[in-house]
């Protein structure tokens, strides 16, 4: 945590498991590094608050065929929480199909963008 900080000169407060793959062991010396959540791969419907902020799951991945059916469910909880690799759009109409999903999530006038870590510096509901 602390070289990719001062390569990049930002914090780094997350951290997201390497396929996905974690234990006790790991999460432990994620905390260590003083990260503030990690991410894994599996996915739930309600993710926040999470029950350890080291092993914080997604809603969805952004290619996920029922995409809008997590989005609803999610939105009941506060927290909708996606994630993707630039890498897997290979194709232009793979770049305009997340763009229309950036823009529907932009236009509901209860959603809102933020960082992850703003979730975990604030107080669970």
């Amino acid at each position: 945590r602390d070289r990719l900080q001062q390569l990049f000169g930002y914090s780094v407060p997350g951290f997201a498991y390497p396929y996905g793959t974690y234990n006790e062991a790991v999460m432990e010396a994620v905390r260590a590094a003083g990260h503030v959540y990690a991410r894994t791969t599996r996915n739930v419907e309600q993710p926040f608050p999470p029950d350890d902020a080291m092993a914080f799951h997604s809603c969805c991945h952004f290619l996920a065929p029922d995409f809008w059916e997590r989005y609803e469910k999610a939105r009941a909880g506060g927290v909708f929480y996606f994630w993707g690799h630039s890498f897997e759009m290979i194709e232009d109409e793979e770049w305009a199909s997340f763009e229309a999903k950036i823009e529907r999530i932009s236009r509901d006038p209860a959603a809102a963008w933020g960082q992850v870590a703003d979730l975990f510096s604030r107080p669970a509901r």
